[in-house]
Formats: structure tokens, C-alpha cells, sequence
């Protein structure tokens, strides 16, 4: 009885270890919880808001996302994001991995806002403001997978976790 004991108490060391090691079950973007994995949803943009001031010549373009909240929601202010990809995208997988950024989208009553670019009197500017890019760290734990870290707590808010330049693709979180 003894034996038998400490074989289902060893048994159930290996087995979590096990899960502790164990990687996302398919490709896309995931967060561990102490139950296992969260599978973040892929977000495209559902369009662009381009708005110009004839008097001030000033203007600008946003990316819009469905809904006012990502599905997934965590309280976690400094998630750990592994992004695992198929032996086929193995190249994509690369380049993402040098780009993925997390950015802070603006909240609206009904849907999401980016803006990705600006325009004025001296010129037009593309691309993500950094005030709404954290920090990150990006480690890769073999050629099909990486993770991504923020570097500092993440405000409350929704985000975005892209490789795109424009975040017209990613995947969507919130912050609770």
C-alpha cells in the first residue's frame, strides 16, 4: 500500500511536469492559464475611418476591429503569448518573429480603433504610434514557436498582438 502511494505521488509529479513542458496543441496565438491553454482569435480589420479637416489640412486613417472587446479577457497585466506556426510557414514564422508588437487599441461603444495614419501641413505619417507599443521581448523556443512578453504591466485596456505594420492582422486581447 505503501509502494503504491508514493507511485501515484511520483506519478503525478511526471505527469505534471509533463503538462508544464507541453507546448500549445495547434498553431495560432496562445496564453497558459494554470488549466491549460487559451487560444487567442485571429482579428483582421473590418475596415478604415479616413477623415480629412479642410481647414487645418490636417487628417488621418484609422484601422477599425469588430467589436468593442476581445473574447479573451485576462487579468494577467504581464502575459506570457507563445505564437506556434506549421512546418510549412516556418519562413513566415521568421519574419513575424523579428516584427510582433503588441499595441493598445482605442476602445469605442461598439467596435475598436488603430490609427495608422496621420497628416498635416509638413507631411503624412504611416504606421503605429509608439506611445501605444509597449516593450516587449520576444524568445524563441524553436523554429516553429516564440513567445511574446511585455516588458512592463499592461494598462487595462484591449490590444492587439501583431507582426503587420499597419495592424490590419493579429490577434486581440483585453486587460481587465
Amino acid at each position: 500500500m505503501k509502494n503504491s502511494a508514493i507511485a501515484l505521488i511520483l506519478g503525478l509529479c511526471i505527469a505534471g511536469f509533463a503538462q508544464d513542458a507541453a507546448e500549445p496543441p495547434d498553431h495560432g496565438a496562445y496564453y497558459r492559464t494554470k488549466d491549460g491553454w487559451q487560444k487567442l482569435e485571429l482579428l483582421t480589420t473590418t475596415g478604415s475611418n479616413i477623415h480629412v479637416n479642410a481647414l487645418t489640412m490636417h487628417g488621418g486613417a484609422k484601422q477599425l476591429y469588430r467589436g468593442a472587446e476581445a473574447p479573451v479577457q485576462l487579468s494577467d497585466r504581464r502575459p506570457v503569448f507563445y505564437i506556434k506556426t506549421t512546418p510549412d510557414k516556418e519562413q513566415q514564422l521568421a519574419v513575424a518573429a523579428r516584427d510582433t508588437v503588441i499595441v493598445l487599441l482605442t476602445k469605442k461603444e461598439d467596435h475598436r480603433e488603430l490609427q495608422t495614419v496621420k497628416s498635416g501641413l509638413t507631411g503624412v505619417k504611416s504606421g503605429m504610434d509608439k506611445k501605444l507599443l509597449p516593450d516587449v521581448t520576444l524568445h524563441s523556443i524553436n523554429n516553429l514557436m516564440f513567445t511574446v512578453t511585455p516588458n512592463q504591466d499592461l494598462a487595462p485596456g484591449e490590444y492587439l498582438l501583431t507582426w503587420n505594420s499597419m495592424g490590419s492582422v493579429g490577434y486581440d486581447f483585453g486587460i481587465k
